[in-house]
């Protein structure tokens, strides 16, 4: 439907008070037939002023909505106008009037759009930097499109990738944006000759969203930005057995959101962050490899950790996670299926094998409703007296509370086995939590080397210590500190712990049952 847009010109009579047409004094009347009408020029006023029936004629063109200002009109838009409109064309060609790179005869870039109006939005091959300062965007395909391309990104913008195979060495020296459009997995970046796929040092902002990393060394190197994000990628086969990580972050704070990491290999840690600060939810970490005794997933030092709906499964090879010196808070986290294997093997050395899911050094942990499960820390050597401890928990110093959270089937495999599930030897609290079914020569459940370890509430449940060489204590075994108990449930019958309920350092053994409450030290327990 075409609407009408008038200026009303003039009028060409008027009526008395009673309705009684009077006459104008124009001169010499015309003859006015039997219409009425006396003819005169045509205007714009939807009138038919020269008596021949139509009216406004030659004087009205239709004119077409260009919200965008790139000169086409939205078809759908049409209106009829005696006068020029701001923000309207005469042009009806325009297939979206929303984006002006969208016009007939456009070039087609890197935005998912249909460019040129010819019915076809295939841009798979295409790279497209958008200024954030505006104006035209830049076609990057040619310095993108061949194998082995270094590129910079010199001023603020965002860089949109669409599908393809694209070896590249990006480095951002501005506040940047790099995008990939289409499904996940579509835009593959690889890296190129041990260099990383993309870096950045010293700026405010660095996003990097929706796509594949794979074989970086590492994919993506951050030194000193305010702001980093990982959102919604993949991270494949990244890293190597030296010291390159999938991720390094020096002294950046760096998000990690909806990303899968997978079969990358790592001296400590996929990802590496020292100093700044890590933010990672509902991201997974898989089937990493790594060199003995390091992490796999994830290490951190000297930083602010925080862990939210993350997944870390299937690690060999060095603990999942190993956070030193740090501050961590871990909510919903998943920790199954890693296995640590250690070198040196000795007890209280950072470099031995322990805490095969995780690891705390020094550093103050809040752990909430997570999972620790088929955990298991191997010694490696085959040297007399070697050790390994804390199946999925080591804590060697700092302040850690658990609370509402599963250990289970939690194990460690070496000539001396400290803690199936939990290695103490800092400040520990366990509120509520659930400690079944883990298994060591010494203290099958938990090993409280030294500080305290505090356990509130709880259950735990047909722990195992029941060799024939180690320490003993099925539920727990105190060599040093402290261990006190407060309404705990330590199980009977069929859910008894193996070879008594807790052992101290001088030989005494101690059962209890439901909501017991008791403190023991290496000299015995009351």
């Amino acid at each position: 439907m075409l609407l009408r847009h008038t200026l009303l010109l003039g009028m060409l009579g008027c009526a008395d008070k009673a309705g009684t047409a009077q006459a104008l004094d124009t001169g010499p009347m015309e003859d006015i037939g039997e219409t009425g009408c006396v003819p005169a020029a045509e205007v714009c006023d939807d009138l038919d002023n020269d008596c021949d029936g139509e009216v406004d004629e030659g004087l009205v063109t239709v004119v077409y909505a260009d919200v965008d200002g790139d000169g086409y009109g939205d078809p759908t838009s049409a209106i009829e106008t005696c006068a020029p409109l701001t923000g309207h064309v005469e042009d009806a060609t325009d297939c979206d009037d929303t984006d002006a790179h969208s016009h007939p005869g456009a070039s087609e870039i890197c935005d998912g759009a249909d460019n040129d109006c010819d019915g076809d939005n295939s841009d798979a091959g295409l790279a497209t930097f958008f200024p954030d300062a505006g104006g035209s965007a830049v076609d990057w395909s040619a310095l993108l499109g061949k194998d082995g391309a270094a590129a910079t990104i010199e001023e603020a913008g965002a860089l949109w990738l669409c599908a393809g195979e694209w070896s590249v060495s990006l480095t951002a020296v501005a506040d940047a944006s790099i995008i990939g459009q289409g499904a996940l997995g579509e835009v593959n970046l690889n890296g190129m000759d041990g260099e990383p796929i993309i870096s950045a040092e010293g700026i405010g902002s660095l996003s990097v969203r929706n796509v594949h990393l794979s074989a970086g060394a590492p994919a993506l190197s951050l030194d000193t930005v305010a702001s980093a994000s990982l959102s919604d990628c993949m991270v494949t086969g990244s890293g190597s057995y030296g010291r390159d990580r999938a991720i390094k972050s020096v002294d950046s704070d760096l998000t990690i959101s909806g990303t899968a990491f997978s079969n990358n290999l790592a001296i400590n840690g996929a990802v590496y962050v020292e100093g700044g600060s890590l933010t990672a939810t509902d991201s997974s970490f898989s089937d990493g490899d790594g060199d003995m005794a390091t992490a796999n997933a994830l290490y951190a030092e000297d930083a602010v950790v925080s862990l939210s709906d993350v997944r870390f499964t299937g690690h060999r090879y060095g603990r999942a996670v190993w956070i030193r010196g740090s501050t961590l808070t871990v909510e919903r986290a998943t920790f199954s299926d890693n296995h640590s294997s250690g070198e040196s093997c000795d007890p209280g050395d950072a470099e031995s094998d322990s805490g095969a899911a995780l690891a705390l050094e020094d550093t103050d942990a809040i752990i909430v409703d997570s999972t620790f499960s088929g955990n298991r820390a191997i010694c490696s050597t085959s040297m007399q007296d070697d050790v390994a401890e804390g199946g999925a928990l080591s804590v060697r110093g700092g302040a850690v509370t658990v609370t509402d959270s599963v250990f289970t089937g939690n194990t460690v495999h070496a000539d001396t086995e400290l803690g199936g599930a939990i290695l103490s030897a800092g400040e520990v609290h366990l509120k509520d939590c659930a400690v079944w079914d883990n298994t060591a020569n010494s203290g099958g459940g938990v090993f409280v080397e030294s500080g305290t370890m505090t356990i509130e509430g709880g259950s735990y449940y047909r722990n195992d210590a029941s060799t024939l060489v180690g320490l003993g204590g099925g539920g727990a075994y105190v060599e040093g500190g402290t261990l006190s108990v407060s309404g705990s449930d330590w199980g009977s019958d069929k859910d008894d712990n193996s070879d008594g309920d807790v052992r101290t350092a001088d030989g005494g053994d101690y059962s209890y049952g439901a909501g017991a409450t008791f403190t023991c030290t290496a000299s015995g327990c009351q």
